[in-house]
């Protein structure tokens, strides 16, 4: 887990949360607030197939806080580029794909990026990268259609689905997906 500092929407700071040692414990962030976190994993069986259902909570006990957020970070080992990451409405096999700035509506008007054979191209939303780079996005939760990630590696014949509520009585929450920096 980790608390995420925001300026606008702007990653400014980020304070791990060593979470190893239990279930629940307390820390004091860089500017001196005081926060108690709780994590609660549980395995949940639904129609034959296994799952994990996971509650993360983080409370301000003391001092003022704003633009944070909770992140849960869920790594992957074996990662591969191949795999397709899927947010409903958002992100369909990670975005990665070609693309331009185009001012709304997106519309090509070069005749070269138009036709049959062209490579699909898109407008400049979050995706992951396509060539050599950082290859990350974030998005709020009410940026897609269903609060949901997930992905399905091929080579491992494995998926994923990650499943949150729309937000928090604050706000949305924040979906990661980092590749590499």
């Amino acid at each position: 887990m980790a608390l995420n500092r925001f300026s606008g929407a702007a990653l400014t700071a980020r304070h791990v949360i060593e979470t190893s040692d239990g279930t629940e414990g307390r820390f004091t962030d860089e500017c001196g607030n005081t926060w108690s976190w709780k994590l609660i994993v549980t395995t949940v069986c639904h129609n034959g197939h296994e799952g994990q259902k996971v509650f993360a909570g983080l409370t301000l006990e003391d001092g003022r806080a704003e633009d944070v957020n909770l992140s849960v970070e869920f790594m992957q080992g074996q990662w591969s580029e191949e795999n397709f990451v899927l947010v409903p409405g958002a992100a369909y096999n990670a975005n990665r794909y070609a693309s331009q700035r185009i001012f709304y509506p997106p519309m090509l008007t070069d005749p070269a990026d138009i036709g049959p054979d062209v490579p699909c191209i898109i407008s400049d939303i979050p995706r992951l990268n396509i060539g050599q780079g950082p290859s990350r996005f974030h998005i709020r939760s009410g940026d897609a259609s269903v609060p949901a990630v997930g992905f399905y590696a091929p080579a491992l014949r494995n998926q994923q689905w990650f499943l949150t509520s729309q937000n928090s009585g604050w706000g949305d929450h924040g979906l990661w997906i980092k590749e590499r920096n």
